[in-house]
């Protein structure tokens, strides 16, 4: 049996040891980096079957490290997995606008990392068998859920308070007529994506959301736009 291999992208020696004896679960063996120009030049030359990559590295940050790798026809189909405690809104789709292919917070245990991690895996070979499929479900549908619940408590609440609900549907409405046909504001709110497509749907929410500041930037007497937008993006996303 040929066993998987995962790069761990962090910079702390503690974290690296500790990933490396949690992928021992799914049967994958590590390679590790320290920085991010370590990363991409490990993934250029090892092609390793997934990345875990950290956002806060010494030389730069995971956004331009993930950036630079789906920029890159080499290491442009290996799956980057986001892992770390840079968990606001703003942060979240910025990865996924980077290439990443799945954004998980840093909490108490790295279940989830592992599961998701196991389903890339299992995807290339077909094996899953160590994979806890209902756990990565729920773990997509968790960070689709909370992307549209911070979205919810902070612009659409203001926006109707400020605009009225018919006025605030309105710029909704726009908003959602720039998105490709098919996709759908209420199958993100239910999370019917799978973890394949999810970054596909955080980056139609991350259009909509930009549509929709970008319509309030015209009615900039009616709502406080610059304000709205920081508070949003503050937000935090907590999956664990």
């Amino acid at each position: 049996m040929i066993l998987k291999r995962i790069l761990i992208v962090d910079n702390s020696e503690i974290q690296c040891r500790a990933l490396s004896r949690a992928f021992q679960k799914i049967k994958a063996i590590t390679l590790v980096a320290g920085t991010g120009a370590e990363g991409v030049a490990q993934a250029s030359l090892n092609q390793p079957d997934v990345i875990v990559l950290d956002l806060l590295l010494p030389d730069m940050d995971g956004f331009e490290v993930c950036d630079q790798l789906k920029r890159d026809a080499q290491t442009q189909p290996i799956p980057v997995v986001l892992f770390t405690g840079r968990t606001r809104v703003v942060d979240v789709m910025r990865g996924f606008a980077a290439g990443a292919d799945m954004f998980i917070g840093k909490g108490l245990s790295y279940d989830k990392l592992i599961h998701c991690v196991g389903a890339f895996l299992a995807k290339q070979t077909g094996n899953g068998a160590e994979v806890d499929h209902q756990l990565v479900i729920k773990t997509c549908r968790e960070l689709l859920e909370s992307l549209c619940a911070a979205f919810d408590s902070v612009v659409r609440s203001r926006m109707e308070i400020s605009l009225g609900t018919n006025a605030a549907a309105a710029v909704f409405q726009q908003a959602t007529e720039k998105l490709p046909a098919g996709w759908k504001m209420q199958a993100l709110r239910e999370g019917a994506y799978d973890y394949l497509a999810v970054r596909e749907a955080v980056v139609e929410f991350d259009i909509l959301v930009s549509e929709v500041f970008g319509i309030l930037g015209t009615m900039a007497d009616s709502i406080e736009v610059g304000h709205l937008k920081d508070a949003f993006e503050q937000q935090l996303i907590l999956l664990d």
